[in-house]
């Protein structure tokens, strides 16, 4: 033990046995090994050489560049506060629509029940009245 500990090879402390070295590299590579895959690159992915061609034609930089440039010197402008010069809030008069149905709410017109040949049921009796049916010819 103490001549693996000297030696420095790493050592197991369950078993008290020499252990191979385990680096990362060494790791990384036995894994590539034992996989049929290819290794994989951490690169980024490639850019589009097409898109980036045609913004260099544009100019679009320079414009962007322009646009910034007249932002930067041009003052800013912040939106103005409309002055409440009443104390009641009225709520603002939105569309309202006519009606219009889709289908009669009642299936059948109510019939009149009065018409000029009906008995009256209970007449008017007092003076007034009579009067009034003498003098008017009505009821």
């Amino acid at each position: 033990l103490a001549q693996a500990i000297s030696a420095g090879i790493p050592f197991s402390p369950r078993s008290r046995a020499p252990t191979a070295p385990t680096t990362h590299r060494a790791l990384v590579g036995t894994q590539h090994q034992q996989s049929a895959e290819p290794p994989r690159s951490r690169a980024m992915a490639p850019k589009d050489t097409k898109k980036a061609a045609a913004a260099a034609a544009s100019g679009g930089d320079a414009k962007k560049a322009s646009k910034a440039a007249k932002a930067v010197k041009a003052s800013v402008a912040r939106r103005q506060r409309k002055v409440r010069t009443n104390v009641h809030f009225f709520r603002p008069k939105t569309l309202i629509k006519k009606r219009d149905p889709k289908y009669p709410r009642r299936s059948v017109a109510s019939r009149e029940r009065m018409d000029k040949y009906r008995i009256i049921q209970c007449p008017v009796t007092t003076e007034s009245a009579m009067k009034k049916i003498e003098e008017i010819n009505t009821l």
